[in-house]
C-alpha cells in the first residue's frame, strides 16, 4: 500500500454492555463498509498467431471438438475502431463464408479450437454455439438498428451461449447507441472488465514473478529490474494524455485545475501539446521522461481502469496518479505500491503537496518503483482475438437451455457512479453545467 499523508478521519462510537465499554472505531464518513476484495487472479493468456488456412474437417480431426463462436458486427463499423485492426485482418485473409478462422485454443491449452465468425445480421445466429455482442460497441446504430431491434426479440437457441463483452464503460457505449433499449439484451455470460464478470477481461494487471507458471529463472524482466534507476531519463514532472474530451465527471476542470499548480504537460485533443505519431515509439518514450502521469479515466465505473494506466504510466515506468474507480479497483489488479489515489487525500492541495514531496525525494519516488524487481505487468490492448478462447469453458452443452440475464441487471451496467440513463445521451443545458462544475464534485471513496 501507498504512504498516506494523514490518517483518514474516523468517528468514534462509544457502546456500553453491563458496565463495560468498548470503544469501535465508526464507519468512515457515514458510508458502509465495503469487504475487502483480494487480489484478482488471472489465467496465463499466450497469444498465439491466428491462422485462418485450417479447414473445419481437419480442425476435428486434430482436436475432436470444434466451437463455432460469431461476433455480431460488421466490418462497416469494425473499420473505424483501431483497436480491432487484428480481427479485420484475420476476417479479410479468410476465403471462408464470414471470414470464418481458427483461433486455435488448443495451443493454450484448450480441449476445444473456436472457428471464428463475424456478421451483423441476425440470421448467421442460426447453427453457433455462441455469439458475441459489444465487441463492435457501435454496431447497434445507424444501419445496424434495424438488426439490433430484431436482436432483442430473440430467445437464444438451445445450447446456444450468448455473451456480452465490452472493455468500454456503459456510460459511453451508451452514448454511442443512443438507445435505452440497450438494457434488454440479453445474455448468459459477460466478459469485461468489472471483477464481478464470468471472464475478467482488464486492459492489463499485476503478475508476481513466482506466480503459478511463471519461471522467474527465465524471466528477462527479473534479471534487469533492479539494474536501471528509474529516475534515469527523468525530464519533467508531470504528463496527461487524452483525445476523448467528453467525460462523465468533471475531469477536464480537474486538469485544469492541476494545471495551476503543477508543472503539467497535457497532450492530444483534450491537451495543449501533440505526442505524435499516436501510440508510437516515440511517443512512448517521451511519456517515459516524466516522473508522474495523471491515469484518470471518461468516467467513474467499479474497476474500470484505463487503460493509459498500464501503457503510457506502469509500462512506461512512470508513477501514475489515479482517480475514477475506487481504491480497492486498483488494489485488485495493478502491483502494490505502484501508484497514488487521489481519495488518499483531502484534497487537490493535499495531493499536490505530496506529489512536490515525492518529486523532490528521489529515494521516496524510488520506492513506488520497488514492485518491478517482483512481478510484471501484463497487457490485455489492444484485445486479441484469442481472448476468445476463454469463453470455451462457458459454453453451454447441445440442447442445454440456460437462463439468460438482461445487460440492465449486470455489474458491468449497474457500476458505475453516474447512473445510465436518458441524460448519458441527451443532457440538457443545465444538466450538462451541473455535470461539469467541479465544486458538485466529490473523490468518489
Amino acid at each position: 500500500m501507498m504512504t498516506i499523508l494523514r490518517k483518514p478521519k474516523t468517528s468514534l462510537f462509544l457502546v456500553t454492555f453491563v458496565g463495560a465499554v468498548t470503544i469501535i472505531v465508526g464507519i468512515l464518513c457515514g458510508l458502509q463498509t465495503r469487504p475487502v476484495r483480494r487480489r484478482a487472479e488471472f489465467p496465463m493468456l499466450v497469444v498465439e498467431k491466428t491462422e485462418d488456412d485450417s479447414s473445419h474437417k481437419s480442425l476435428f480431426a486434430r482436436t475432436g471438438c470444434v466451437k463455432k463462436v460469431h461476433i455480431f458486427g460488421s466490418d462497416r463499423e469494425m473499420r473505424h475502431i483501431p483497436e480491432l485492426q487484428e480481427y479485420m485482418d484475420i476476417f479479410k485473409k479468410s476465403n471462408l463464408p464470414l471470414g470464418a478462422t481458427d483461433l486455435d485454443c488448443v495451443s493454450e491449452g484448450y480441449d476445444c479450437d473456436i472457428v471464428l465468425t463475424m456478421g451483423g445480421n441476425v440470421d448467421y445466429l442460426e447453427g453457433k454455439d455462441a455469439v458475441v455482442f459489444g465487441l463492435v460497441p457501435t454496431e447497434f446504430r445507424g444501419e445496424g438498428r434495424e438488426q439490433f431491434k430484431k436482436l432483442l426479440e430473440l430467445q437464444p437457441a438451445p445450447g446456444q451461449t450468448w455473451i456480452y463483452f465490452s472493455t468500454e464503460q456503459p456510460l459511453r457505449v451508451l452514448r454511442w447507441t443512443r438507445d435505452l433499449d440497450l438494457m434488454r439484451l440479453k445474455y448468459h455470460v459477460l466478459m469485461t472488465y468489472d471483477l464481478d464478470s464470468e471472464i475478467v477481461v482488464p486492459f492489463g494487471y499485476y503478475r508476481p514473478f513466482n506466480a503459478p507458471g511463471v519461471n522467474a529463472s527465465s524471466n528477462k524482466a527479473l534479471e534487469t529490474a533492479h539494474l536501471q534507476d528509474p529516475l534515469l531519463g527523468k525530464k519533467g514532472m508531470i504528463a496527461w494524455m487524452a483525445s476523448n474530451c467528453n467525460a462523465f465527471w468533471p475531469r477536464t476542470e480537474f486538469i485544469s485545475q492541476m494545471r495551476d499548480v503543477l508543472p503539467l504537460d497535457d497532450y492530444g485533443k483534450c491537451g495543449r501539446k501533440e505526442c505524435l505519431p499516436l501510440r508510437s515509439e516515440e511517443c512512448d518514450k517521451l511519456m517515459a521522461s516524466y516522473k508522474f502521469y495523471f491515469a484518470i479515466p471518461n468516467a467513474e465505473c467499479k474497476d474500470y481502469i484505463t487503460e493509459k494506466f498500464w501503457l503510457q504510466s506502469l509500462s512506461a515506468g512512470t508513477v501514475p496518479v489515479v482517480v475514477g474507480s475506487r481504491k480497492e479497483s486498483y488494489q485488485a489488479v495493478a502491483p502494490p505500491n505502484s501508484y497514488i489515489h487521489f481519495s488518499d487525500f483531502e484534497s487537490i492541495g493535499d495531493l499536490v503537496d505530496y506529489l512536490n514531496r515525492l518529486n523532490k525525494d528521489d529515494e521516496a519516488y524510488r520506492r513506488f518503483q520497488d514492485w518491478r524487481s517482483e512481478g510484471e505487468v501484463v497487457l490485455n490492448f489492444p484485445t486479441r482475438p484469442t481472448i476468445f478462447c476463454r469463453a470455451l469453458p462457458h459454453l453451454h452443452k447441445k440442447q442445454d437451455v440456460k437462463p439468460y440475464k438482461y445487460l440492465s441487471d449486470s455489474p458491468w451496467f449497474k457500476g458505475c457512479r453516474m447512473t445510465p440513463d436518458r441524460k448519458v445521451f441527451n443532457m440538457t443545458k443545465q444538466e450538462q453545467k451541473i455535470l461539469s462544475k467541479f465544486e458538485n464534485w466529490s473523490v468518489w471513496r
